[in-house]
C-alpha cells in the first residue's frame, strides 16, 4: 500500500495516460502508440492559401520595387539579389528527376534550387549545394520526405498539384555569399519546408515523413 502511494506520487498523469487500461490486466508494460494525425482536405487548402497569399504579396512588392529602382545602378546581377530573383520564372524540372533521369546540371555546379507547386502557385523549399543537384538529392534529405507526404495527401483527396523544381545556376561561387542569398530567399518567401519558417506555418508534413 505504501509502495502504491509512493508510485502514484512520483508518476505524472501524462505518463499514466500512456498505458492502455485494457492492456494492463495482461501486460502492464505495453504502451499505446499515439495515432498519426492527418491533415484534413479543408485544413490543407487553408494552409496552402495562407502561404500563397503571403508569397503573392512578396512577389507583388518585388515587382513594384523593380519599377521604382529601374534607373538606379545595379551593383550585382539580378540572380544574386533575393529581392529581384523570382523562382516562379525559372525553367521547371520534375521534382523526382533525380531518380531515373539524366542530371540536368553538370557535376559540381553550384546552384540554389527551389521546390514549387505551380498549381497554386507556391514556393515550398529553398536549398543550395556546391554539388550537382542529383548528387545532393540521391542522399538523405528531409525535404524529399516532406514532398512525398505533400504529394500523397493531395492524391488522397483528389486535389490538384504540380510539384516541380527550378534551379538558379547563376549564383556566387563563394559559399558564404551563396548561403547568404539562400537565407535571404528563405526569409523573403517564407518557404514552409525550410526549418527557418516552421514558426510561421508549422510542420504539418514532418510527422508523416517520420512515421
Amino acid at each position: 500500500m505504501i509502495f502504491a502511494t509512493i508510485f502514484s506520487t512520483f508518476m505524472p498523469d501524462e505518463q499514466l495516460n500512456l498505458f492502455s487500461v485494457a492492456d494492463t490486466v495482461t501486460n502492464p508494460y505495453k504502451v499505446q502508440r499515439r495515432p498519426t494525425l492527418e491533415m484534413s482536405s479543408s485544413a490543407l487548402m487553408a494552409w496552402k492559401s495562407r502561404i500563397a497569399n503571403f508569397q503573392a504579396q512578396a512577389r507583388q512588392n518585388s515587382a513594384a520595387g523593380q519599377t521604382s529602382l529601374l534607373f538606379e545602378l545595379d551593383t550585382k546581377p539580378a540572380h544574386w539579389d533575393a529581392e529581384k530573383l523570382d523562382p516562379f520564372e525559372l525553367p521547371r524540372k520534375p521534382w523526382d528527376f533525380y531518380r531515373d533521369r539524366p542530371d540536368p546540371l553538370s557535376e559540381g555546379q553550384a546552384n540554389i534550387y527551389f521546390v514549387l507547386d505551380h498549381s497554386v502557385p507556391l514556393l515550398l523549399y529553398v536549398g543550395e549545394t556546391k554539388l550537382s543537384i542529383k548528387q545532393r538529392w540521391k542522399g538523405v534529405h528531409d525535404c524529399k520526405d516532406y514532398i512525398d507526404a505533400y504529394v500523397s495527401l493531395h492524391r488522397k483527396y483528389g486535389m490538384d498539384f504540380a510539384v516541380n523544381m527550378a534551379f538558379n545556376v547563376s549564383v556566387p561561387s563563394d559559399r558564404t555569399q551563396r548561403l547568404a542569398l539562400e537565407r535571404d530567399l528563405i526569409l523573403r518567401w517564407r518557404s514552409p519546408f525550410n526549418k527557418e519558417c516552421w514558426r510561421y506555418w508549422g510542420q504539418p508534413f514532418r510527422s508523416y515523413a517520420k512515421s
